[in-house]
């Protein structure tokens, strides 16, 4: 299963934070298990006790929200539980 597909399984039967205000936010509650970002999004700054991979897309956030089948620009989410898919397993980190 490609990323396109496993994102939008996770969408669908997961838990997925989009926008970077609520990815941000996921990831500094430590909720976050993976966060992806577009290009247009600078890469957050990590303390170290975060359990999150960082995953950067090489889109621009209004691809990215395409990507999501979102008719608005997504420049970063944070995938909370993948749900069904195997999205996890895809990412190898930033």
């Amino acid at each position: 299963m490609g990323l396109e597909r496993s994102l939008i399984k996770a969408l669908h039967s997961g838990k997925v934070e989009l926008g970077a205000n609520r990815a941000t936010r996921a990831l500094e509650e430590g909720r976050a298990k993976l966060l992806i970002y577009s290009k247009d999004y600078t890469k957050p700054m990590l303390s170290g006790d975060e359990e999150c991979k960082l995953y950067h897309l090489d889109l621009t956030s209004k691809e990215l929200g395409r990507l999501c089948k979102k008719p608005f620009t997504v420049s970063a989410l944070a995938i909370i539980d993948e749900g069904d898919s195997d999205i996890m397993n895809l990412v190898k980190g930033g």
